[in-house]
């Protein structure tokens, strides 16, 4: 696993593992994606969640 730096305070802070159920075809759609634009799944569901909880006021 790797190093992330925390936005709100510029520290490294280890990534946690969290595991969900995602239906197949949208796996199959991410993976397609994340291979279009040369960077990992879970970095595009990071970014989804981030841009999930800004859109909902939580961070």
């Amino acid at each position: 696993m790797g190093k992330k730096s925390s936005s709100s305070t510029g520290t490294s802070t280890p990534n946690k593992v969290f595991g969900v159920r995602v239906d197949p075809e949208l796996v199959k759609k991410l993976k397609i994606m994340a291979v279009k634009k040369d960077t990992q799944v879970y970095k595009l569901l990071e970014e989804a969640v981030i841009d999930y909880l800004k859109k909902n006021k939580e961070i």
